[in-house]
This record gives C-alpha cells, structure tokens and sequence, in this order.
C-alpha cells in the first residue's frame, strides 16, 4: 500500500457544473412536443444526389440505414467489438491496484445502470451497456466518439451523456492545442470544460479532425449503385421476352362506322382509339392472364436473339472493393462466394483485428469519464476501462481455457504477485472483503512427486531410458 504521508492531495477540477452543456438531438424539440423520427418512412435515395451534395458523415450515416452491405459492416463490427467491459482502479505514481478505488468505480456504474430518482419520472439515464454500443457505433461512423459527465445538484455523477460527435467542431486554444465546441444547436456552444471527453480513432497529425473508417468505401458504394441501377435498365429494355401486338389496319378501318370511313380525320382517330385501348389492356395483363381477342390483333413473342454480356466478374470486382473498403472481407458480408475455408478463416481474424480498434476511443474517454467521478467523490485514483478479448468460440469450447487461466491466477494470488481483490478482478468475480486473505499464503505450490515405480527385472530395466530423460512435461497444470 502506499506511505499515506507522501500521498498528494487530490486533483479536482477548478470549476464544475451541474448544467449540462453538450446538446444532443433531442435538444431541438421545444418541451412537451413530439420528437421527429426521421426513420419512420423508408425514402429510395439516388446515390447521386448523395454524391452530389458531398457531405461524407451524412451520407455515411444514410447508408448505414439504407445500404445492405454497410448496413451489415458496422451491425457486425459494433457487434464483435462490444465483447463486453471491466473496470480497474490503481493509485497515481504507484500503479498499484486500489481496492477501495475499484469498489467506487463499480458502484458509479451502478449507479449509471439501475439508480434513479423516481420522483423526476421517466428514468433518463441510458445504462453503460446501451451507451457503450452507441459509442462504438459512433467511432465506426464518424472516426470518434464523445461524451459529457452530467452532475447532479449535489455536483456528484449522475449519468454520462453521450454526443454527437460530428457536430464538434475543434478551436485553437493558443497554445499549440485546442479545445471542443459543439455546433448545429443555434449558438456553438464551447465544451473546453473538464467533464467533457472526446477521442478519435487513428488521428493523422496534419489534421484536427479524425476519418472516418467508412468514407474509402463512399466511391465503391456509388459505383455499385450506378452499374446496378444500369443493369436493371438494361435487364428491363432487352434481357426478357417482349409481347408484340400487330393491329391490321384494313381490318380495324373496315370495323369503324360508315360515317368515320369517309372522314379521314375521325378515321385516324378511331384508330389511334383502338390502338390506345389495346395498350391500357395489355399494361395491366399478369403473366398468367390469357389473351383473347379479335382477328384484327396479332401477338407475337420477341426473344432478344443479341448475345448477352456476362457481368459476372464485373460484379465480383465491385463487391470486392465494397469489401475492402468497408473494412470488412466478403466472408463477413456473405459475398464470398469462391476460396478455401482457411480464407475465410484469415479473413475473420483480421476482421477481429479491425473491430478491436474500435474499443480504443471508447475505454479512453469511458476510463476519464470514471476517473473524474472517482475523484469528485474523494478518491485518489485513475480507473482503466478494458474491453474483454473478442472470441467467437462456444463457451463449451473456451472452458478448458479459462479453467488453465483460473489456476494461473490462483498461482500468482498464492506467490503473492497479485492481491486478493485483483484476483477477484481477474477472474471476473465480486469480491468479498470479508473472505480469508489468501495472497502470499503458497496456497497454490504444488506438492513433491512421489515416485511410484517398482523393482523390475533385466529386460524391463533395458527397455527404460536414460536416467536424465525428463519423465513428465513441465507446466503448473502437472
């Protein structure tokens, strides 16, 4: 534990405010008035008029919804990438696991999750398993993430209120740095307040602002859109059979009244009459219906006799670059449609690789968010906020390892290397204060072979190997 005479005095923020300051989008709708759901009803969008009006995260978002291949991208990385979290607080300077200050942060959660005040109505705290998907949603679609530590009257952590975080817009501080302030609310408002977090993911340093994962992904996506929009064009005009009526003229005119025969005008008329009918009739015709009609109308079907141009590796080369840029192999989008299963399987663990970068942004600002509430209740610690490892193993199968993985732990516990409450944390269980301290007691060492071999004859003797031969493998699991 550390000396308590050489600890620093706890560092709070200079000045904190109960008011919260980010705006979110429910922030538009005056009180008491519905909320628009702009999801409601389902509009086709060209994805020219997208490419047209060039606003990246917009039409990002857009896609996401509407586009089944990026729709699919980010629903499996957010999904993979949420593997679920743990909490771990230590002490500054020594880096020594801090029980009290781990016990807090879990209790701040908590508190986030299930605790309200019933009085105010409609529970508005959204729980961190909720608030942690639309953070990695967020750093998929917009290349960060951001959030603000709303503080009750009292000036205590009440709830992490997640924003926006294509509506910040960053400010130079003049000091070689910069500070966040939030725009499309009326008046920017300046977020360069110490309960307010924002990271982005692979931020290049000759630009303030972080790319999006997806935006490589725009120009394939548009591209496939248009050549599919032309081969549905093209599958309409000459890819099926055509229906083709012939009126005989002598006959229709012979049909039409004494009194039109001899008026070329009305003639003319009347027979553009019967040619319009004939259409409206076979416009509302389904495949099934049979045709009747006099000995005046021919049908005839055309086949396309052209010789038709095969897409096919067309299409392949534009769903591949859909793939690549989306981050995403085929075999995650169901378009691997040729390749051995040992492809496949390459492709998915670097898929892993690409939904794991996810967490970065997300147990950065999560671990501040934490350790700023820690310290605003008086504790003297930094919390790490660390994602599980993604694994899309059965739990059947994965219980062999975590069984190897509990007696290591149990071994470190027994040599000391470890305390009895970071045990806990390690194997993911709650910790009991009150249980007997089983840290450094060799609980754990293994006991001394007994040698169980019998007195054997000659042969047998020949048949043994050499006395320095090693008997069994080593490992603590022996």
């Amino acid at each position: 534990m550390a000396d308590p005479s050489t600890a620093k005095p706890i560092i709070l923020p200079r000045s904190i405010t109960s008011v919260v300051k980010s705006r979110t989008i429910e922030s538009q709708s005056e009180k008491d008035s519905p909320i628009l759901n702009p999801d409601k009803t389902w509009v086709t969008r060209d994805p020219r008029v997208l490419r047209q009006q060039g606003r990246v995260i917009e039409a990002i978002r857009i896609l996401a919804k509407e586009n089944g291949n990026l729709s699919t991208a980010v629903f499996d990385m957010v999904q993979i990438a949420d593997s679920g979290f743990r909490v771990a607080a230590f002490v500054p300077g020594t880096t020594e696991f801090s029980e009290e200050g781990t016990l807090l942060a879990k209790s701040i959660i908590a508190s986030m999750d299930t605790l309200y005040d019933y009085t105010k109505g409609f529970g508005r705290k959204r729980p961190i398993p909720m608030l942690v998907q639309t953070l990695l949603r967020e750093t998929v679609l917009t290349a960060g993430c951001a959030m603000e530590l709303v503080l009750d009257k009292g000036r205590l952590p009440e709830r992490f209120q997640a924003v926006d975080y294509s509506t910040l817009e960053w400010m130079s501080d003049g000091k070689g740095s910069k500070y966040p302030r939030q725009v499309g609310f009326g008046d920017p408002i300046p977020l360069d307040i110490p309960t307010f977090y924002a990271e982005s993911l692979h931020q290049e340093m000759n630009t303030a602002y972080g790319t999006s994962l997806l935006r490589a992904s725009l120009d394939s996506l548009f591209q496939s859109a248009d050549f599919l929009a032309d081969m549905r064009r093209v599958l309409f005009k000459s890819g099926h059979s055509r229906l083709v009526v012939a009126l005989d003229s002598e006959k229709i005119r012979a049909s039409a009244p004494k009194d039109i025969q001899n008026d070329d005008r009305k003639l003319m008329a009347f027979m553009n009459q019967v040619k319009t009918d004939v259409e409206d009739t076979l416009k509302d015709m389904s495949p099934e219906d049979a045709v009747v009609a006099f000995d005046s109308v021919e049908f005839e079907t055309q086949d396309n006799a052209s010789v038709k141009s095969d897409y096919t590796g067309l299409m392949s080369t534009y769903s591949n670059m859909e793939a690549t840029g989306l981050k995403t192999p085929p075999s995650i989008l169901g378009m691997r449609s040729a390749g051995s299963q040992s492809l496949s399987n390459s492709e998915t663990l670097v898929f892993l690789k690409a939904a794991k970068s996810l967490q970065t942004t997300v147990t950065s600002i999560l671990s501040r968010g934490l350790t700023t509430a820690a310290r605003l209740y008086g504790s003297d610690v930094y919390v790490k906020v660390q994602f599980n490892d993604i694994d899309l193993r059965p739990d059947s199968e994965l219980e062999a390892f975590r069984t190897m993985k509990e007696t290591r732990i149990l071994r470190r516990l027994s040599l000391g290397l470890i305390t009895d409450a970071q045990a806990a944390y390690e194997l993911d269980l709650p910790y009991n204060p009150a249980a007997p301290k089983l840290s450094g007691t060799n609980f754990k060492i293994d006991g001394t072979q007994q040698d169980t071999s019998t007195t054997q004859g000659g042969q047998e003797n020949n048949l043994q190997p050499d006395s320095d031969v090693p008997r069994k493998g080593g490992g603590g699991s022996q």
